[in-house]
Order: C-alpha cells, then structure tokens, then sequence
C-alpha cells in the first residue's frame, strides 16, 4: 500500500486531524438509507419480467430466487460494511479504493460515478417516479420533464441545506413504502380474495428434453433482473462519517435493513 494512502491517522500522514463532519444519524435513520436506498423502482418494474421468466417452475422457484439473490447481496453488504467501519469517514466506495490501489484508480471511479453512473440512475428513478405518477395525474410530456427535474433538484436542496432533514424525508418515504408492500400481502388475506390456485404448482420441472438447461437459462435472467431490486444498500457507505458510533452502526445497519429487506 502506498504510504500516502496508507491510512487516515494523523500519525500515518503527518498532518493534523483534519475536522469531521457532525454524526447526526442513528442507527434507525442508517436502516432507513439502506432500505429506502434498496426498495424503489426495482421492486415495482422488475417483478413481471422475473415472475414471467420462472412462472413454468413453479411458486417456489420464483420465492427462492428472490431468497437466493438476497443472501448473495448481503454477503456483500457485510463485506462492504466491514470496509465501513474500518474506515468511518465520507467518502465510501471511493474512500476504500484510494486505500486500496491509490489516488488516481479513486479519483476514475469518483469521476465516472459522478458523470455517468449517479447521473443516469438518479434520472431514471426520477422518470420511473413520473411515469407512475403519470398513471393517477395525466401530465403533458413537458409537465413530466419539469416534474423530474423538480423531483431531482428538491431532493438536492434538502440533503445540501440539513442532513437531519434529507434523513427524515428518506425515513418517511421508507416507511411509506414499506407500509404499502406490507398492506399489499396483508389486506388480501384480510378480505380472503386470495386465490390459491395462483400459487400452484409449487415447483416442477417439465418432462422435455432439456429441461434442466431451460431452467438453468431461465434462472439465470432471473438472478440478473432481481439484482437490480436490491441494488442501493452500497449508499450507505459515502454516509458513514455522519452516523454516530459507525464502527458499530454501518454493519448493524447493513444487516438489518438487508434483513428486511429479504423479508
């Protein structure tokens, strides 16, 4: 490791600690980024394409991808949160990087997250927030642009001015979110409108030739679109310096927000 980056101590730079942003959020409000970071668009458009893929399978061959993925993803998230609490700072992927293999790898990775990757994905969040809205509230195609751009800079606003804010607006559409997957597998059974017949066959391979690769092949772009639904929990990361006691809390968070999120 190059002794430049080879930690953040003042001891190992030779410089004065430098001033550390306030630890305004707890260990509620960092579950809150991990589940509302994970729970978006994905969940909402990916469902079909993935049920439509394994429905020959059977009920338990969607339920188990959707299990198997999930744990796939949160043996990463501890990996990165372990990262997090070796180096509580801001920073995230970007920070652990520069550790890594040094400024310049760091500074391409911070570049094209910044001009590519963050830009698209926030835009397509913003236009799949609109294209649903879209669905109650009729919008001309330039009423859906401006609502976008209002969505993206609103939010911008609010995290720049307070971080206590930007975690109380994500907490509130967490929970929200949450609230409305919840009422959606609870109230049908409360009204008993659940028809079973939707969850057979359990599972079941066809008796074709070649069936086992078909599943393989299916279960396989399957696996690709459940990825993107619990993509986000790495957001944590570039927020761990302003988290109290991150050492603790990051893989605390990780976990638990990974948690629900399988459930």
């Amino acid at each position: 490791m190059p002794q430049e980056t080879a930690g953040l101590s003042p001891e190992n730079t030779g410089h004065s600690e430098p001033q550390r942003l306030p630890q305004v959020l707890g260990l509620f409000d960092a579950i809150m980024i991990v589940v509302g970071s994970i729970i978006g668009s994905g969940i909402f458009l990916k469902v079909s394409s993935i049920d439509s893929a394994l429905e020959p399978y059977g009920f338990l061959a969607i339920i188990g991808t959707w299990l198997f993925v999930g744990i796939i993803t949160l043996c990463g998230s501890l990996a990165l949160a372990e990262l997090g609490a070796m180096f509580p700072h801001a920073g995230g992927p970007y920070l652990y990087i520069r550790e890594a293999y040094g400024r310049l790898p760091a500074f391409l990775w911070g570049w094209t997250e910044f001009w590519v990757v963050r830009t698209g994905s926030v835009g397509a969040l913003a236009c799949a927030t609109v294209l649903y809205f879209n669905q109650v509230v009729p919008l001309s195609p330039v009423g859906q642009t401006s609502m976008a751009v209002l969505i993206i800079a609103g939010l911008a606003i609010v995290n720049l001015f307070s971080t206590r804010a930007g975690a109380l607006v994500q907490g509130t559409a967490t929970v929200s979110k949450v609230a409305f997957l919840v009422a959606l597998i609870v109230l049908p059974f409360l009204f008993r409108s659940v028809d079973t017949a939707n969850l057979q066959p359990m599972f079941q391979m066809p008796d074709q030739p070649g069936a086992a690769m078909g599943f393989l092949k299916a279960l396989g772009i399957a696996m690709v679109a459940v990825l993107w639904p619990y993509d986000g929990w790495i957001n944590l990361g570039p927020v761990a310096e302003d988290i109290k006691d991150p050492r603790r809390n990051v893989p605390r968070a990780m976990a638990i927000g990974l948690g629900i999120v399988i459930v």
